[in-house]
Parts: C-alpha cells; structure tokens; sequence
C-alpha cells in the first residue's frame, strides 16, 4: 500500500474502498502483464531454437553433399541452387535436398541432377510424397537402365 501512505503523506484522505479496488486492478494487471511477458519469452525461445535446428540442418546436409560431389565448393553451389530452386517451388528445401542425394546415390550425374529434380518436382505436382515415390523410381531406374515391375 505504498500508494496509499504517499496519498496520506500529502495531506489527501484516502479512500479504502477505492484504493483496494484499485490494487485488485493493479494487480491483474500485473499478472496479465506477467503472462503475455512468459507467453513471448516462451514463443522467442521457440523461435530461437526452430532456428539453430534449421542451422544445424543445413549445415549437414551441406557437408553431406560436400562428402557426396567431393568438394566444399561443389557443396557449397548446390545448395545455392537448392535455395534458389526451393523458393519457386511448393517443396521445402529439405525435401529437395533429400530427393537430390538419392539421385546422386542413384547416379544421377551432378550437372543434370536439378533438371531432374524439376522434371520429377513438376510431375509430383507439388506433392511431397509422389516426389519421394518419383525420385525412388527414377533412381532405380537410372541404375537399371531399364523400367520394370
């Protein structure tokens, strides 16, 4: 009630009714204040930490591509061209970077492997599934040389 002994201290009269209403209402909002404050730490720690994961997952698979083409210059250009290809597409970057290192697996050579992704994105219709049912496919039949049921 330290609101209340200054009112005093000035020489005004204090209204109990009012000043304990008025501390119940100061102190909702308070608490009201308290939980928004918890709510967006809460949400900026949820934010922080979706962003060092995202980090931490495109710095694999840049060096899984840097294992897989043999250089970090090499990795480092196609996930460029990932990043570039995953913005005008409806597929997240890691679906194509999956899709990707299969075809490499596959044999897909590196020059033609985002043409294919393309080809393969285009007929998936922007479905992520059919594009890792198309991309299995294709691998199998690329090392095949031949399609087969």
């Amino acid at each position: 009630m330290v609101v209340r002994e200054l009112i005093t201290k000035l020489g005004f009269k204090a209204d109990d009714k009012k000043m304990s209403a008025f501390g119940a209402k100061a102190a909702k909002v308070a608490k009201g204040i308290g939980i928004g404050m918890a709510v967006a730490g809460t949400a900026l720690l949820g934010i922080g930490a979706a962003a060092i994961k995202a980090a931490g997952d495109m710095e694999m698979m840049t060096t899984q591509f840097e294992v897989m083409l043999g250089s970090a210059e090499s990795a480092n250009k196609m996930m460029a061209d990932l990043k570039k290809f995953a913005a005008s597409t409806p597929f997240a970057l890691a679906d194509l970077g999956e899709g990707t290192q299969q075809l490499l697996g596959f044999g897909v050579a590196e020059k033609d492997v985002l043409n294919t992704m393309r080809m393969l994105g285009d007929t998936a219709g922007g479905n992520k599934e059919k594009l890792k049912g198309l991309v299995l496919a294709y691998g199998k039949v690329n090392v095949k040389g031949k399609a087969s049921l």
